[in-house]
């Protein structure tokens, strides 16, 4: 169902607005309460039916997401029209306002006044719906599959095990000491390569999780699509019929941890990118993809990295080689000295300890440059190291 002509006209017009983007993602903030870094997220789905209802031609990426969602509701293209007509309404004057309500917001001909009047009830529906959909899995055209980037939200309980409070996800204290790291992911992440993959290495307890975890959240808050894609999510994404077929509907963030034990299906994955990287569709901006890898150790010459950079014959196997950028390497942080890191480390365990049980927390030594080497010999200036050793200070007080 396309608009009327002059509507038409409008919405061709808002297509090309240089603050398009930024309006919807606003019009979805403040009038449908969406959050906004989900806001900046979906906006490619609300560009799809407006494209479409404009008469325009589509880029890949758009014409998968409006054929994905038409499967999704069987009155899609009804709703898709009412909600056009409510964000012209939107951008018009108030003269021009009064005019497009008297138009477009009374039942056409032939269409029940009562089932009219639900379509903007259903209009909100539709955009929350749109706000839960799995955009990895819309990218397959298939919303039914159960593919999706994770990232989990802490979850602490007092009654919890400690050793459940150190996970991850839980972000137990802020991280600490990682602004150097941190500002390097956002470098690598911001680059003009359509794909680039980047590998973090560091020991058991370094913070390699965390700290992915924690730019991942960065880049939802930016509009990405991020997470983690875990060992049977990644074998179904890899192995899916459409799969050669796949590529992102918006700039993307995937995650992989303990890379070395998933080496095929990153293959698979790594091959698909470098085609993807292509852009042989030609889209004017085609989604950014960043593949992130977590494991402890990783050297180009030898095991699962060389294997990884053998994917692809040719100039493909070139392509996916230079899309790969430095390892970073996490040492123990360091926001000030080492010595001074790892007494915030220790306090804000103590300090987060105190607020989670409501008891008095142990108060810190004074300590000696021998007691920091015995720290250091102990913990290796691990962050998870360090906060065991807080916590197990609070259970003996």
């Amino acid at each position: 169902m396309a608009p009327e002509p002059e509507a038409n006209a409008d919405l061709t017009a808002f297509l090309s607005r240089k603050d398009r983007d930024k309006f919807i993602e606003d019009w979805l903030v403040e009038d449908h309460g969406i959050q906004k870094w989900k806001a900046k997220g979906m906006v490619k789905l609300i560009i799809a039916p407006l494209t479409n209802l404009a008469g325009e031609v589509a880029g890949r990426g758009l014409q998968k997401i409006h054929q994905a969602l038409r499967k999704h509701s069987d009155r899609y293209d009804k709703v898709s029209k009412h909600f056009s007509n409510l964000l012209l309404i939107k951008i018009e004057c108030e003269k021009t306002k009064t005019k497009y309500s008297e138009k477009y917001l009374i039942p056409p001909a032939g269409e029940d006044p009562e089932n009219w009047n639900k379509l903007n009830e259903q209009t909100r529906v539709w955009i929350k719906q749109l706000e839960k959909l799995d955009l990895i899995a819309l990218s397959l055209d298939d919303l039914k599959a159960t593919i999706r980037l994770n990232l989990d939200q802490p979850n602490l309980k007092k009654d919890s095990a400690p050793s459940r409070w150190l996970r991850p996800y839980n972000a137990f204290i802020p991280l600490t000491g990682r602004d150097r790291e941190t500002d390097q992911l956002n470098e690598w992440r911001d680059a003009g390569e359509v794909f680039s993959w980047k590998i973090i290495i560091g020991e058991g307890g370094i913070g390699k999780t965390r700290l992915a975890q924690e730019f991942a959240r960065s880049c939802i808050e930016s509009g990405w699509d991020s997470g983690f894609l875990f060992h049977d999510t990644l074998d179904k994404l890899v192995n899916h019929q459409d799969f050669s077929k796949w590529t992102p509907l918006a700039d993307t963030l995937i995650i992989v941890d303990y890379a070395a034990t998933k080496q095929e299906s990153l293959k698979k994955l790594l091959h698909q990118c470098g085609l993807n990287a292509r852009n042989e569709d030609g889209q004017e901006q085609p989604a950014k993809l960043r593949l992130l890898l977590l494991e402890r150790h990783a050297d180009d010459e030898q095991g699962w990295v060389k294997t990884l950079l053998s994917v692809g014959q040719g100039k493909l196997n070139d392509e996916i080689s230079d899309a790969l950028h430095p390892v970073l390497e996490l040492k123990p942080p360091q926001q000030k000295t080492q010595n001074e890191t790892m007494l915030d480390i220790l306090q804000a365990t103590l300090d987060r300890w105190e607020k989670l049980t409501n008891e008095t927390a142990p108060e810190l030594p004074a300590f000696t440059e021998a007691d920091f080497e015995q720290l250091q010999t102990h913990t290796e200036g691990r962050p998870l190291y360090l906060q065991m050793a807080a916590l197990h200070t609070c259970e003996i007080g």
